[in-house]
């Protein structure tokens, strides 16, 4: 299941995910878990292709 963020630039303002690897408080496959997204369609892209819809 993907998590969806929406706006790269906020989310990469916010949250340094770099530090959170380096530190071990999330392990580098978990980065595989985010995606990030701009649109309702992007999003929705995503969503439909981890549940087969696409």
């Amino acid at each position: 299941i993907p998590v969806l963020l929406f706006g790269e630039a906020f989310w990469r303002g916010v949250i340094n995910f770099d530090a959170l690897t380096e530190a071990g408080t999330i392990s580098a496959e978990d980065l595989s878990l985010f995606s990030f997204v701009e649109t309702a369609e992007q999003a929705w892209a995503l969503v439909a292709e981890a549940h087969g819809l696409a």
